[in-house]
């Protein structure tokens, strides 16, 4: 199964969701071994570099992630 080359690095998952496992694992599912180009954090990671991307940014926070991506936030 593929998955995302970022995960390992990823601190929503890695830091954020640590006490969170069950919604992390159900996120991971759908961004991290599957829709990649839907993740928000790997879009904003793509424009602006890993610096850039909010340890909070879900990967599943779309409107955030577009603001971002705008210059909005």
């Amino acid at each position: 199964m593929n998955r995302c080359g970022y995960l390992d690095e990823c601190t929503f998952f890695n830091e954020t969701m640590k006490k969170r496992l069950s919604m992390a694992d159900v996120l991971k599912s759908r961004y991290c071994f599957g829709e990649f180009h839907r993740c928000a954090r790997l879009k904003v990671r793509k424009a602006f570099g890993n610096d850039r991307v909010p340890p909070e940014l879900a990967p599943s926070d779309h409107e955030r992630a577009e603001n971002i991506l705008a210059g909005w936030a």
